[in-house]
C-alpha cells in the first residue's frame, strides 16, 4: 500500500459532493424564513454594517432638537410648540435644501397651519399610524388633504433591533422622491420592510441643533454659503422627553437618525438588497460546487483541517463579496456547510477503506506466519529422521 492516501477519482468524489451541496441548497432554501436562519443572517449583516469604516454623508443632514434646544426654545413643554418649529422649518427652507423632512407630532396643530408654511421647498411630515393600526393620526391638525406626508414607523425583528423601514408609503421613500406620485399610506400586512444599510454611528451624517441653526441663519456668511443647500435635511427630536431611541445594529440611536440612514438606503446605490429566492438559490449551489471540486486538488491529509478551519473564512467573504460588489446580503453559511459534510463523509469512506485494507493485510500477514510454521515443521522432520539413521548404523 502507498505510503499517502491517493485522491478518490474526480467525477464520484464530485458527484457526491453535488448531491449533498445541493441537498444543503435546497434546506437552506426551505428554512429561510425560519428563526434560526434569521438570527444567522442577522448576526452576518450586522457584522459587516459594523467593520463599515464611517463616512459623512454628502446628501443627507440631521437639524435636531436636544435637550437644551427643548429647554430654551420651548420651555420644556411637549407636545412642542408649532410657532417656533415653524420658525425652523422657515430657517431650513431658506437654506435651499432639496428636500426637508419633519419627523415631530404635529397632530394638535391648527388646521389652518399648513398656510403658513414654505411652499418653495418639498417637506415631508411625519404621520403615525393608530394603535389599531386601521387608521391614520391627524398631520398639521388636518385630515392630511394637500399635504405630503410619510409612515416613520420602523420595522423591528425578533430581538427587538431596527434594521428594517416599511417598503411601502415609509417616511424615507417621500423624502427622497420629493413628494411625487404619492400613494395611499396603508401599511401592508406581512411587510418585512427594506434593509436600512446603516453607515454607521452618529458620525455618519452632519448635525446642527435648532438653536445653532437659528443663530446662524440670519447672518451673511450663512446666506452666502451654508451645508444645507440642495441636501435633503431632516428635522426631529434627540431630547429625552421624545423617548425616539431605538436599539439598533450600531447601538441605541435617535429616531431621526434612523431616518436618515433610512433616507439614505433609498438613495441610488444606498440600498441593501436581499436576492431572490432562485437567484440565491444558484448562487448558493455555484459556490458549494466550486469549493468540492477545490477540496479534492487539497492533499488528503490535509483537506479536513483545511475546509474545517477555512470554510467559516470562505463564508464570510463570500457574503462579504456579495455585500461589497452586488449590494446583495445573503448567508453563505449553510452550503458551506454541506461541502464540511461532504468531506467528513469522504473521509469516513477512506478510513473505512483503509480498515478493511488493514484488516486483509493483517489475514495475509497471518497467513504467510503460518505458512512459516509448517514449511519449519516439514523441514525440521527430515533431519530428525536422518539423525536416527546415523545412529543405527553405529
Amino acid at each position: 500500500m502507498s505510503r499517502h492516501v491517493k485522491h478518490p477519482p474526480f467525477l464520484r468524489y464530485f458527484g457526491s459532493g453535488a448531491l449533498v451541496v445541493l441537498a444543503a441548497a435546497l434546506i437552506t432554501s426551505s428554512i429561510e424564513g425560519s428563526w434560526l436562519f434569521r438570527h444567522l443572517e442577522n448576526a452576518n449583516l450586522d457584522t459587516w454594517l459594523l467593520a463599515k469604516s464611517v463616512q459623512v454623508s454628502p446628501d443627507v443632514f440631521v437639524v435636531s432638537i436636544t435637550d437644551d434646544d427643548y429647554r430654551g426654545l420651548f420651555q420644556a413643554t411637549s407636545p412642542l410648540r408649532p410657532d417656533v418649529v415653524k420658525r425652523i422649518v422657515n430657517a431650513i427652507a431658506a437654506a435651499g435644501p432639496r428636500a426637508l423632512g419633519v419627523d415631530l407630532d404635529t397632530s394638535e396643530w391648527d388646521a389652518n397651519s399648513a398656510a403658513s408654511l414654505p411652499k418653495g421647498v418639498p417637506i415631508v411630515w411625519a404621520r403615525e399610524a393608530s394603535d389599531d393600526g386601521k387608521s391614520l393620526e391627524k398631520v398639521l391638525g388636518g385630515d392630511g388633504a394637500g399635504v405630503c406626508f410619510g409612515l416613520p414607523a420602523f420595522v423591528p425583528d425578533e430581538d427587538g433591533v431596527i434594521r428594517r423601514y416599511p417598503s411601502q408609503s415609509s417616511f424615507a421613500q417621500h423624502l427622497v422622491a420629493a413628494c411625487r406620485d404619492q400613494e395611499s399610506p396603508a401599511e401592508s400586512k406581512g411587510d418585512e420592510g427594506k434593509l436600512i444599510n446603516f453607515r454607521g454611528d452618529l458620525g455618519a451624517f452632519d448635525h446642527l441643533s435648532s438653536t445653532a441653526l437659528l443663530a446662524l441663519a440670519d447672518t451673511p456668511q450663512w446666506t452666502m454659503n451654508n451645508p444645507l443647500k440642495g441636501r435633503i435635511v431632516l428635522l426631529g427630536g434627540s431630547f429625552r422627553a421624545a423617548r425616539d431611541k431605538y436599539y439598533t445594529p450600531l447601538g441605541r440611536m435617535d429616531g431621526v437618525d434612523i431616518l436618515a440612514h433610512a433616507a439614505q438606503s433609498e438613495l441610488p446605490g444606498g440600498a441593501v438588497r436581499s436576492p431572490g429566492g432562485a437567484f440565491f438559490f444558484a448562487l448558493d449551489l455555484a459556490l458549494g460546487l466550486v469549493l468540492v471540486a477545490g477540496t479534492w486538488l487539497l492533499p488528503r491529509g490535509w483537506s479536513l483541517p483545511a475546509v474545517f478551519l477555512g470554510l467559516p473564512v470562505v463564508a464570510f467573504l463570500a457574503s462579504w463579496a456579495a455585500f461589497q460588489s452586488l449590494g446583495y446580503f445573503a448567508s453563505f453559511v449553510p452550503v458551506l456547510g454541506g461541502v464540511l459534510i461532504h468531506e467528513v463523509i469522504e473521509h469516513a469512506r477512506e478510513y473505512r477503506h483503509l480498515l478493511h485494507e488493514n484488516t486483509a493485510l493483517q489475514h495475509e500477514l497471518a497467513a504467510l506466519e503460518e505458512g512459516k510454521k509448517v514449511e519449519g515443521h516439514a523441514h525440521k522432520a527430515p533431519v530428525a529422521a536422518h539423525r536416527g539413521h546415523d545412529k543405527g548404523r553405529r
